[in-house]
């Protein structure tokens, strides 16, 4: 394809992520997506020759595809229609052999046969209803030595009330540093969005990801109180075994 028929085809979907499809072409979504950025912020390797991947909730399918020409072999899950999203037409223009399976991440047993190395589950666990449940699954269709790379919401600065009046005082920062495993659940919305439901504390994640089988070997922050409401996230490495030393950083 040319550039035109490349810029046609990108024209035809609707996008969510936006973020370089081939060189100097990006797509119109509204999330900025890098995935370089991610590998490069959370020490992944540049070389995935022979590993098996599963990213959950790729939805137009950037980090699936990163993985892909980091010579994985990949699989994208997601609820949603491919041809609904990007993902079909950036498969297209990639000519990727990313696998695309459509279903939940309570189901994973059940839709695929194979074990994975890595599993990306980025900007997910925060909008499930059971979000242990979901990192069991993952733990189950993981290898032994497998890795999970997960990203999300994390209180840190900010909460809400339940009719959305916002909270920034002292307190909610003694409870995001605390060791008391809490979090967070908002039964209607939180930031004006109803599909979102848990905001943990790092120390109820770390519990979460202990409980379904995880060990957490490298985790980061990155909190910015200039925006309107402050952006409070974490995105962390785990394994599938017990007792490796935490690495923690805080990104301004």
């Amino acid at each position: 394809m040319d550039r035109q028929e490349i810029l046609s085809k990108i024209n035809s979907v609707q996008w969510y992520q936006k973020f370089e499809i081939l060189p100097g072409i990006f797509t119109p979504g509204k999330v900025p997506t890098d995935p370089k950025v991610l590998f490069a912020h959370l020490g992944l390797p540049s070389d995935l020759a022979g590993k098996r991947v599963l990213e959950i909730g790729t939805w137009d399918g950037p980090v699936a595809f990163e993985c892909e020409a980091r010579g994985a072999v990949v699989t994208g899950l997601d609820i949603q229609d491919p041809c609904k999203t990007g993902f079909n037409v950036a498969k297209e223009i990639l000519n990727s052999k990313v696998e695309y399976v459509q279903g939940s991440v309570y189901d994973l047993t059940v839709l695929l046969k194979n074990s994975f190395d890595y599993v990306f589950f980025l900007g997910v666990f925060y909008h499930l209803k059971n979000p242990v449940l979901a990192f069991e699954q993952i733990a189950s269709i993981l290898r032994d030595d497998g890795v999970l790379v997960y990203e999300g919401e994390c209180l840190r600065l900010y909460a809400e009330d339940t009719v959305g009046s916002p909270y920034q005082d002292e307190q909610i920062r003694q409870l995001a540093l605390s060791q008391l495993p809490i979090s967070l659940f908002y039964a209607d919305t939180y930031k004006g969005d109803d599909s979102n439901w848990f905001v943990p504390n790092a120390a109820c994640l770390r519990s979460w990801l202990r409980a379904a089988g995880f060990s957490i070997t490298r985790e980061a922050f990155h909190e910015d109180r200039s925006t309107t409401p402050p952006q409070q996230r974490t995105a962390a490495v785990a394994q599938k075994m017990a007792g490796l030393r935490v690495e923690h950083r805080l990104v301004e």
